[in-house]
């Protein structure tokens, strides 16, 4: 097993861990009858040592990524296709503009 691995799982029992931990200080808390302000630090301090451990593990597993080039594309971006899926017409404008509020203070005019 490589070392990219043991640091995913082992990211992940140390997760586990701080949640099983921050539900046993929570019952603490109930069975005292305090009331919750929130985790100690030392449960927050495993949860981001879990989270780096886990971060780095994952990119060192999954390999190298591959930087994306918009210059590797021969066309320039003026000639690349229009994309009709992203354009929306029917937007929230429509309805703003027949509130007569809205139409009233779109026609002040401003001081240049």
């Amino acid at each position: 097993m490589n070392i990219a691995k043991a640091l995913v799982i082992a990211s992940l029992l140390l997760l586990g861990l701080t949640g099983y931990q921050a539900m046993q200080y929570r019952e603490t808390l109930r069975l005292e009858q305090l009331e919750f302000t929130g985790l100690p630090g030392s449960l927050l301090l495993n949860l981001v040592v879990a989270a780096v451990i886990g971060l780095v593990g994952g990119v060192q597993y999954w390999g190298n990524f591959s930087p994306i080039r918009l210059a590797d594309n021969p066309r320039p971006i003026h000639l690349r296709p229009l994309r009709p899926e992203f354009m929306a017409f029917t937007h929230r404008g429509e309805v703003l503009s027949s509130l007569p509020h809205i139409r009233a203070a779109a026609s002040v005019p401003t001081i240049r």
